[in-house]
Formats: structure tokens, C-alpha cells, sequence
């Protein structure tokens, strides 16, 4: 019997497959009942698409502050759709008295990632198509509406191991710091970013690209629409992955920071 696999999924469809395309895994479970959580996956997949088809994705240096801002935006995004929408175990939860919502597919935005030369970028992507994965195959799919804590600290963990990379590695941002529940980068940190002072030298320096899968916006059209996934052809891990479940579903347990009590962020709930 053929072995199943929860690893990211090698989006194997012509010209994209052979420029190392993935999307997350679905599993078997191509709808979702809950709108917050088809809300979340169809955002973080649109944005990762976007990030991953600039320039960055074929540069070996940092990413520009460009691509840096709009993952911040992300975090900060995130954080606010779930604190607004988790509803805690002791809170009554909304119900439709007559009629129930339809259960939606999930949509999906297959994304570069085998052949990202940017390490940062190709990590982030890693870390967002995670959670996309462990998204879509949550049992809280069946719920309607609101979400719980347990789904709030899927996306809690998973974000935060994001942002204090970043935090840390392109802000040189200690690790105490960055792990204290109100840390957020400021508008300050933003305008005084110069990766150059820090990194070494083969890090600073760029080698020649030579980049056969540049595609123009009429190319990604259908891509960034997303594609439902209950019309995704049936799809592989990358060959060559010596852990069929390496670098996907389990659970990220080294949080890094909890509830923020800034007055302009919005917490997480858990």
C-alpha cells in the first residue's frame, strides 16, 4: 500500500511544477465548515505567493525592506484576526438558528519554494505553508464561525517563530527582547535597518542569477485567484525527502512570545 504523507506538497502542473512550485497539504480534508480558518489560509497563502514571485526569491542577500514590511503587516494581520474572532472555552459561542453556513474549499496559492536561493524567504515560506497545512487539516474545520484558543495557538506559534527570526536574525534583536509578549518592530527599527553592518561578507555579496522561471502576472493569474482545493490534481511530497513528514504538520512548540499588552497590537488570545 502507497504510503501517505503530510508533507509540503510539490505542486507538480507544468511550467510552475518544474519551477518547484508547492502548496500546503490539504490531507483529506479539502472544506472547512469555519470561516476564520478558510479566512486565515486564503490570506497567508495569497501573501506568501506575492512575496515569493519578487526579486528576493532569486537573491542570496537579505530580503529588501520591502518584502520585510509586508511580513510584519502579515504578523500584525494574524494576530488581529485572531484575537477578534477566538472565542474562550467559558464564552458562548455564535450560532445560526436555522440555517448552517456550506462547507467552502479551502483555496490554495501554489507558491515557489524548491528552488528559493534566499534562505530567509525559503524558511518563511516553510514556516507559513506549515501552518497552512496544519490549518486546513484541524479538526475545528467542523465548527462554524469562531474559533477556539487550540486553533488561536496554532496560528500563535507558528507566527511567532516567524516573526522572532526575523526579529533576531535581520534585526539583531536579542533574544530576551524579542521574546517579551509586547515586542513588535517599530517604525524606528524599520527606518534604521542596514543588514549591512552586520552580515559577512558572503552573505553581503550576490552571485549571478540565472533565472529561467521569471513569470509575468498574466502567468500567475490563475494562481493568484487560488485554486479550490477539491480541484487539485493528485499531488506529491518532492522526491527526494528522506523524512516523508519532515519540515511539515507537527506542532510548533518553541513559541516565542504570548498575549501582548500593547495598545496598538492586538493580543493573542492565548
Amino acid at each position: 500500500m502507497a504510503r501517505t504523507s503530510d508533507s509540503i506538497l510539490h505542486y507538480n502542473v507544468g511550467d510552475f511544477g518544474r519551477a518547484g512550485f508547492a502548496i500546503a497539504n490539504p490531507g483529506n480534508d479539502r472544506v472547512t465548515l469555519n470561516e476564520t480558518i478558510g479566512d486565515l489560509v486564503s490570506m497567508i497563502g495569497k501573501q506568501i505567493l506575492s512575496i515569493n514571485t519578487r526579486a528576493d526569491r532569486d537573491l542570496t542577500t537579505p530580503p529588501s525592506i520591502n518584502t520585510v514590511r509586508d511580513l510584519h503587516k502579515l504578523y500584525l494581520r494574524a494576530r488581529q484576526i485572531v484575537s477578534a474572532r477566538t472565542v474562550e472555552t467559558s464564552e458562548m459561542s455564535f450560532e445560526a438558528d436555522h440555517v448552517s453556513p456550506e462547507a467552502q474549499p479551502f483555496l490554495v496559492f501554489p507558491t515557489p519554494y524548491r528552488d528559493i536561493r534566499n534562505r530567509w524567504l525559503k524558511r518563511y515560506t516553510q514556516l507559513m505553508l506549515t501552518l497552512c497545512s496544519n490549518l486546513m487539516q484541524h479538526s475545528e474545520n467542523r465548527r462554524e464561525f469562531d474559533i477556539s484558543p487550540k486553533v488561536a495557538k496554532v496560528v500563535k506559534d507558528t507566527m511567532d517563530r516567524m516573526y522572532y527570526d526575523i526579529a533576531t536574525d535581520l534585526f539583531q534583536k536579542s533574544k530576551a527582547d524579542a521574546k517579551k509578549p509586547e515586542f513588535i518592530l517599530t517604525e524606528a527599527d524599520f527606518a534604521a535597518w542596514d543588514w549591512t553592518e552586520w552580515f559577512i561578507d558572503t552573505e553581503r555579496i550576490e552571485t549571478v542569477v540565472h533565472s529561467e522561471w521569471v513569470f509575468t502576472e498574466d502567468d500567475l493569474d490563475i494562481l493568484a485567484r487560488g485554486i479550490p482545493a477539491t480541484h487539485l490534481p493528485k499531488l506529491e511530497p518532492f522526491p527526494g525527502t528522506a523524512n516523508p513528514d519532515a519540515g511539515s504538520l507537527g506542532e510548533v512548540t518553541d513559541a516565542v512570545a504570548t498575549a501582548s499588552t500593547a495598545a496598538t497590537v492586538a493580543p493573542w488570545p492565548v
